[in-house]
């Protein structure tokens, strides 16, 4: 490129908007007719010197230029330098890409110019980073073909577009950020409106459904009566939530209700999507329902001992609560010889839950039982009540008794005593008579338990210490469970049960196979008064009889008692009440 200047020196002109910064640059040269001539005669020697004083006057001008600039206004782009980006001030460009390539007034005007159109070509690489194109580079490129016109004509009128911003647009690449960002906040309105909705369509239904009969269905009750049993491998009856059949959904309860089921309601929510006003239960809950309260001991038992099923079954796991229903109304305590054998078989204290602060209240994990130990294998039912009785002799420090006395094996009979709904009519003949069979059997003990006012552990180390147990049906039968395996039962009924009771006249029976015991059959006492409204069918008469009390056969209880000892005798039994050093999930 070859340059032409004036010798004369240049004036510049800077004229300063009053908004912004408008900057003019005029460079005006003078009459230089008489140096034509002078070059004429001398335009080969001086060419060089001409030359070296444009670049200088050149680089002088963007000098005033950069410093004016820096100490004006701030002005920052995007420039590319080895894949990178880096972020220089306007000034900055200028002393990089000029005055450092300038340096030397020796550098030919070829260099100059390949150095102009580097600067050019990394600003239209930057241009490709600016999110409104090449506009943010108005002034980078008319710098670049100001300079070039300046350098090669002598003159030239530059004009400066300053812009109002510190700095120039974001790269293209926060460009695309920001659009991510819209694009999200965007999606995240959007589910929060569908996870409102959510939160709205969670449908309640009826806790106590009204539509439901008792037992309508083998699998089924009027309970959370939309919801099946889980059934696997002998375990007991139960539902868990969440779980893979409710889809992950959490349990609900809207069921504060003490005196009308049908007013309690249950429903399953996304655990992200509660329903409005709701409270979230962490740790795990045991949810049961029963046609009985939670006070009397079998009934209570019963219903509640699957939590140490579960707890054999899943590495020990203990509820942080119980939620106890009733006829599907809320029950906010319980008895104290179920609360102390829960204590004993589960090593802590677990409460039960009143909901007062809580509607709805859903439950993190949740595990439903509705028909106690309903479903469970004999086999899985005897490893339970082996832990139970373990952990109750534990619990109470039941030591080991001999049961050999003189080389003869002891063995210790216990009549249960009642007072009240099926007492014994004359408790002291029915004692008698045992006493006299027992007698009769070398090593036979005999004793009269009443456990009224007896505590838990006296309780446990009664019938810790029972071979053979004799009682009326009822809820004192229940502590058989802490009798040492293979030991006998006597039970014995008023009369009607026999033909009104239903199936539930045998669950004794049923739980003696459960914890390794002898049923040894019953008495029915056939004496005392006749329904009377017979025609209103069996089940009106066993409400008149079910609290009658038992009389006595003396001649069959005397030959059934001496059978049942005969029995035992010819067992193979353990001479020892079985301590074991350890009991399961201790």
């Amino acid at each position: 490129m070859e340059l032409y200047s004036p010798l004369q020196p240049l004036k510049l002109n800077l004229l300063i908007g009053s908004m912004g910064v408008n900057t003019e640059t005029r460079i005006q040269s003078t009459d230089y007719s008489g140096l034509r001539q002078k070059r004429s005669t001398a335009k080969k020697s001086k060419c060089f010197a001409v030359n070296i004083l444009i670049v200088i006057l050149a680089l002088m001008i963007i000098r005033q230029f950069l410093v004016f600039e820096r100490n004006s206004y701030a002005f920052s782009i995007k420039i590319r330098n080895n894949g990178d980006y880096e972020t220089l001030q306007r000034s900055e460009i200028m002393s990089l890409e000029f005055l450092q390539l300038n340096s030397s007034l020796k550098l030919e005007n070829d260099r100059l110019a390949g150095e102009l159109s580097i600067l050019r070509t990394r600003l239209e690489d930057a241009a490709k980073c600016f999110p409104n194109g090449s506009d943010k580079l108005e002034v980078g490129e008319s710098l670049v073909s100001c300079l070039e016109e300046a350098l090669e004509l002598g003159k030239k009128k530059i004009v400066l577009i300053p812009s109002n911003e510190s700095t120039v647009a974001l790269a293209k690449c926060s460009e695309e950020r920001e659009k991510e960002k819209e694009q999200t906040g965007a999606l995240k309105r959007q589910m929060d409106i569908l996870g409102d909705h959510l939160r709205r369509s969670v449908e309640f239904l009826p806790l106590r459904d009204p539509n439901m009969v008792f037992f309508d269905e083998k699998y089924r009750t009027w309970f959370m009566s939309t919801v099946w049993e889980k059934l696997e491998d002998g375990k007991p009856e139960h539902s868990v939530y969440p779980s893979e059949g409710s889809n992950g959904k959490i349990l609900c309860l809207k069921g504060r209700h003490k005196r009308n089921g049908t007013l309690n309601s249950y429903a399953f929510a996304w655990p992200n999507y509660l329903p409005p006003n709701s409270s979230l239960v962490r740790g795990l809950s045991f949810i049961s329902d029963s046609h009985y309260d939670y006070e009397n001991p079998w009934h209570s038992m019963i219903s509640l001992i699957v939590s140490a099923a579960w707890r054999m079954e899943n590495q020990c796991e203990v509820p942080e609560r119980f939620v106890l229903y009733r006829n599907g109304e809320l029950v906010t305590s319980m008895g104290s010889y179920i609360k102390t054998l829960l204590l004993a078989v589960l090593d802590r204290n677990v409460p039960v839950e009143d909901l007062s602060d809580h509607d709805p209240v859903c439950f993190e994990k949740a595990v439903v039982y509705r028909r106690g130990l309903g479903h469970t294998s004999v086999e899985k039912k005897i490893a339970m009540f082996d832990m139970i009785r373990c952990k109750a002799r534990k619990f109470c420090n039941i030591s080991e008794s001999q049961r050999i006395i003189d080389g003869i094996r002891t063995i210790n009979v216990t009549l249960v005593s009642r007072t009240g709904a099926r007492s014994f009519k004359n408790e002291s003949v029915v004692a008698s008579v045992i006493a006299k069979e027992c007698k009769k059997v070398p090593g036979c003990r005999f004793r009269l338990l009443r456990i009224g006012n007896m505590s838990f552990c006296e309780q446990v180390e009664a019938m810790s210490r029972t071979d053979i147990v004799a009682s009326a049906h009822g809820a004192q039968m229940t502590n058989m469970m802490f009798m040492e395996k293979g030991s006998s039962v006597m039970e014995m009924f008023p009369k009607g049960w026999l033909e009104g009771a239903g199936v539930g006249q045998y669950i004794y029976q049923w739980f003696a196979s459960w914890t390794g015991m002898n049923h040894e059959g019953t008495y029915r006492d056939t004496q005392g008064p006749e329904c009377p409204n017979p025609q209103e069918g069996p089940a009106r008469c066993f409400m008149f009889h079910k609290n009658g009390q038992v009389g006595q056969n003396e001649t069959f209880l005397a030959q059934w008692t001496a059978q049942t000892l005969a029995k035992f005798q010819n067992r193979t039994t353990s001479f020892e009440t079985s301590i074991p050093s350890s009991c399961p999930c201790t």
